[in-house]
């Protein structure tokens, strides 16, 4: 996609084999990499405006409800900290 256009068909069954051949043992679709895409957006620190554009969404609610994934075990230890930062600053004010 390099010249900014949409992707064959065939260009598109050709990618879809190549990642199949890559993973064969990975149940995947393109639906669960869009989820994957635009949870890794999120996860990163983009704006969720932003990520809503990007995504093509008429909406941020369809964005944050339906796209956006919250692994909780990767993310225990930064959420535990950012409560704790959060609850240093309420006690300092």
């Amino acid at each position: 996609m390099q010249n900014h256009k949409p992707l064959t068909k065939s260009s598109y069954k050709s990618m879809w084999k190549l990642i199949e051949r890559e993973l064969p043992d990975t149940h995947i679709t393109a639906h669960i990499l869009r989820h994957t895409y635009i949870t890794r957006l999120f996860e990163a620190g983009l704006d969720i405006k932003e990520i809503q554009y990007l995504a093509g969404h008429s909406t941020v609610d369809m964005t944050l409800k339906v796209y956006t994934h919250y692994d909780r075990h990767s993310h225990e230890g930064q959420t535990a900290e950012k409560v704790r930062e959060a609850l240093a600053r309420t006690r300092s004010e």
